[in-house]
């Protein structure tokens, strides 16, 4: 295996008397992993101690002591996490992975099938998902790129439920029509894999065995030559399937864009990057066994409703951006794998062979990600779609995070696999990934306690214990304080930069508004999560594997919102509510005197059903009429817009509209 770039300057050595800046980020590379777990600690650490500090000045006892401290500990945390990430983004620049040209074409020996997992419910819902298919392949052009969709059906009392076989019928006669239009004379560029139902005694159900993991694992052992999988409906021409190297999985509802998955295959097929797998601690250890690219959001889905204009972000495609700060990859060199993107087979099969036993694993994406080690692609991205429900987003935090608690075993020394408890070999920072996402997964009800208890019992100023919860929420919003100290970027206009800032400025307020008012039954949400979880891990055993599609899961909460209106958001989100009703009869009968302190607070998550009514409402498309100002403003712009492509659209370029024009100094980007 070729060396890294590390080991290469090491070997050559460098400047002799470096200066002091890149000394710095030599050792800061060197010891990554105790400076930034330290760096957490001290940051988390100082607000735990001022907080403690505040409340023994006011004659705190040792109990109480204990409680504030731990109290503290998660909403500390939260901020810590946020400025030791934007600190490390300064050591660390974005890294770009090398990768190959492969705009000739993909190579034999890299041939890839692009795979949909996919629920298969309804002959309708089997046209989107082969409309969805022909999009990739056709944005995806190259003939050693294939496509599959990997059918199971839905979970059932009985193998054979009335309708499956139209199902099969549908999406059998819609590969094969795919096959026969785009397969240029093959039959092996659109596949259908369909599994048949299996008892599962723990779930009480006939389903696909181990749902998506289960799905992937058998499509691996299929791809490698096995005939016992449960895949019983295989269509397309399997021959070539043996020859595939690498897999790219993507949900229903993830956008490939054009040329995607050639520049993924590029970065790892190059030598730095292929996987080497260490057999003593059972995992890659050397170049990457997955790729990650970039997930944004469709500018369509961010459009749905308020909520997901809000919270989206920034949307759609960018063809413009190189690459995104990302502590993981740029200060470790490994990033965390998300269910969306590209890995190496045979890489993937050797890290996962016999390490999870069944019915025990929901959440699978960030485990198989730690051991097959996963190179995060911040240059490349997918778009998925944003719920536009409160509702549905609310049911899919609850499914990760019960995802998330399932992965607790893999914190200890010895873990469960297929063969029995085995040493655990995950490195420190593999663990804190794990730790990680359950400790955001307690933040929401660790700050409702502690408002509670502010309100209520804790020595000192209930409106200083409120204003430093909610100065931790409100931490992005004093992040952009610190821009506008900064000021506008070399060459920046102040206009441009002022609108900018904002709008930034205004977004920022309007989540943590609505935070604070979706806090009470985020935390409910969460604490059921996390209890539910434990309870099946620890005594049941049982429905370790229960799960929803967020298609479905967006399409009950379209229902919903038709349906019944805002009862179903009152039903749904009854206990922010009850828990504003219960705090406010604490602080009556504890300390009447923080009720001014309190009644903000207590009335946002009283309300908060109604907001999230409002905000779910789907955007009503409206036909205003222009103005005659507006007619002219606006012919004016379409006419400059034409002149551009007709001045720049020649012969030259092949009469393709060039990418840009620079007037000063004068230069053309002979690209589209």
């Amino acid at each position: 295996h070729p060396l890294r770039p590390a080991r290469r300057l090491r070997r050559c050595g460098g400047p002799r008397h470096a200066k002091p800046k890149a000394r710095l980020r030599r050792f800061a590379f060197a010891h990554a992993t105790v400076l930034y777990l330290g760096a957490l600690t001290l940051c988390t650490a100082a607000p735990v101690l001022a907080g403690a500090a505040y409340a023994r000045q006011h004659g705190a006892a040792a109990w109480m002591l204990g409680l504030v401290s731990l109290l503290l500990l998660l909403p500390a945390s939260d901020v810590a996490v946020a400025m030791v990430q934007r600190l490390a983004a300064r050591i660390a620049p974005p890294r770009l992975l090398p990768r190959i040209d492969l705009s000739a074409g993909v190579p034999e020996e890299a041939r890839t099938l692009v795979v949909v997992p996919s629920l298969l419910t309804s002959v309708e819902g089997v046209a989107q998902q082969l409309e969805h298919l022909e999009v990739l392949a056709f944005g995806n052009l190259d003939p050693h790129i294939h496509f599959a969709l990997l059918g199971d059906f839905a979970d059932a009392a009985a193998r054979d439920m009335p309708g499956d076989a139209e199902i099969l019928t549908a999406a059998r006669d819609g590969i094969a029509a795919l096959n026969l239009r785009l397969g240029e004379g093959r039959g092996d560029r659109f596949f259908l894999l369909h599994r048949a139902r299996q008892w599962n005694d723990r779930e009480g159900a006939w389903m696909g065995w181990e749902r998506k993991r289960g799905k992937l694992e058998e499509l691996n052992r299929l791809l490698r030559g096995a005939t016992d999988t449960s895949y019983d409906v295989q269509v397309g021409e399997m021959g070539v399937l043996p020859r595939v190297r690498y897999v790219i999985t993507l949900d229903s509802d993830t956008r490939l864009p054009r040329d995607g998955a050639r520049k993924l295959i590029g970065i790892i097929t190059h030598p730095l990057n292929r996987p080497v797998f260490d057999p003593a601690c059972g995992r890659v250890t050397e170049g990457y066994g997955i790729l990650q690219p970039r997930v944004s959001v469709t500018t369509a889905s961010a459009a749905g409703s308020r909520f997901a204009r809000i919270f989206a972000g920034h949307t759609g495609v960018d063809p413009y951006t190189t690459a995104v700060s990302d502590t993981y990859q740029d200060l470790f060199g490994e990033g965390s794998f998300t269910g969306k993107g590209l890995y190496d087979v045979d890489a993937f099969m050797a890290a996962m062979e016999g390490r999870v036993p069944d019915n025990t694993l929901l959440s699978h994406d960030l485990f198989e990600g730690l051991h097959a080690r996963t190179g995060l692609v911040t240059d490349i991205e997918v778009v998925d779609d944003y719920p536009s429900s409160v509702l549905a987003h609310a049911r899919r935090q609850h499914r990760w995070t019960r995802g998330d608690w399932q992965i607790l075993g893999w914190l200890f020394p010895f873990v469960p696999t297929r063969r029995g408890l085995v040493r655990n070999r995950l490195p420190l920072l593999s663990r804190w990934k794990i730790l990680d996402n359950l400790r955001r997964a307690q933040i929401a009800p660790a700050t409702v306690t502690l408002l509670l208890l502010a309100w209520t019992v804790l020595p000192g100023s209930p409106a200083a214990w409120t204003a430093a919860v909610v100065a931790a929420l409100a931490f992005p919003l004093i992040l952009l304080g610190a821009e506008i100290l900064a000021g506008p970027r070399p060459h920046q206009a102040l206009g441009t930069w002022l609108r900018g800032l904002f709008e930034d400025c205004g977004n920022a307020a309007e989540r943590l508004l609505l935070q604070l008012a979706f806090l009470a039954n985020q935390a409910y949400g969460m604490a059921n999560a996390i209890l539910v979880t434990v309870v099946r891990l620890a005594i049941t055993r049982r429905r370790m594997l229960e799960w929803e599609t967020a298609a479905a899961s967006a399409a009950r909460g379209v229902g919903l919102e038709l349906g019944s209106g805002a009862r179903s958001f009152f039903r749904a989100m009854a206990a922010g509510p009850a828990i504003a009703l219960g705090g406010a009869l604490l602080v009556v009968a504890w300390r009447p005197a923080a009720l001014p302190v309190a009644a903000p607070m207590l009335l946002l998550w009283a309300i908060a059903p109604y907001l999230a009514y409002r905000l779910s409402q789907p955007t009503v498309v409206r036909d205003l009429g222009l103005g005659e100002e507006d007619r002219q403003f606006l012919l004016g712009v379409a006419r400059t817009t034409w002149k551009y492509f007709e001045a720049f659209m020649v012969a030259g370029d092949h009469f393709l509209p060039v990418d840009n024009v620079q007037e000063t100094p004068p230069q053309t980007a002979h690209r589209t």
